[in-house]
């Protein structure tokens, strides 16, 4: 087996200027989130990471009284907080509330049979296309009543 080091992570107090240090050394980085940043070098990912996120991460690994079952749940509450998803939930229930329906109408619409057909008629050679419009007609019609 290659044994080889993919990706080394250095917990930092100020990302900034630790990111600053590197890159007086002549390092390229970049930083998505202004919590970690990375390096690439050579064949491997040199990460700066703030202290206080790897701290979060490891208090869940490193605490004796979690079972696997509260690790997984603690680990998924800190992706939840990371990935803002009480507010994405929101924006899905205020701003795209109506997306069904549109969807639905747009579906059943003559104006998604031309484009039907034109893709059809695009993709599938000619002595093909009444069966293939009609295969796709007949799926999407049961879509459209289905979700009536």
């Amino acid at each position: 087996m290659d044994q080889r080091i993919s990706l080394i992570t250095l917990g930092v107090a100020d990302l900034g200027r630790a990111m600053g240090f590197y890159s007086g050394l002549g390092w390229e980085g970049a930083s998505p989130d202004g919590d970690v940043a990375f390096y690439q070098a050579g064949g491997m990912v040199f990460a700066l990471w703030s202290r206080a996120k790897l701290q979060e991460d490891s208090a869940v690994a490193d605490d004796p009284g979690l079972d696997f079952g509260a690790k997984l749940t603690a680990y998924a509450k800190l992706a939840d907080d990371y990935f803002e998803v009480d507010r994405y939930r929101e924006f899905c229930a205020t701003s795209l509330a109506s997306l069904p329906e549109l969807v639905h109408s747009w579906i059943a619409s003559t104006e998604f049979d031309d484009l039907l057909l034109e893709t059809v008629r695009n993709t599938y050679p000619a002595h093909e296309h009444d069966s293939f419009a009609a295969h796709f007609r007949g799926l999407l019609s049961l879509w459209v009543n289905d979700n009536a």
